[in-house]
């Protein structure tokens, strides 16, 4: 019983995994998730490919996921001078 016990309870923990975060072009963010559809079909428009995630309560669109925040503030400037508004997250 002793050994059971003192091996069960004495194991090194692995450290967890941590998740990776990425510099994100951020369009909108809504409450209805209509609305963030209609501004993602806008950005498709213009070619460029957004996704819709729910985060926080809100339909937030995206674009990309870059590592490097130099990438993201060119897409930035890219979808800016497309008539969106946008600002650069880390998540």
């Amino acid at each position: 019983f002793g050994q059971q016990y003192y091996d069960k309870f004495n194991k090194q923990q692995s450290p967890t995994p941590q998740s990776t975060k990425y510099f994100r072009v951020q369009c909108g963010a809504f409450s209805n998730k209509n609305n963030a559809i209609v501004l993602q079909g806008k950005l498709k428009e213009c070619g460029f490919n957004s996704i819709v995630k729910q985060l926080d309560g809100l339909f937030k669109v995206q674009l990309g996921a870059y590592s490097n925040e130099n990438n993201a503030k060119k897409m930035l400037e890219e979808v800016k001078s497309n008539g969106f508004n946008a600002v650069i997250v880390f998540c």
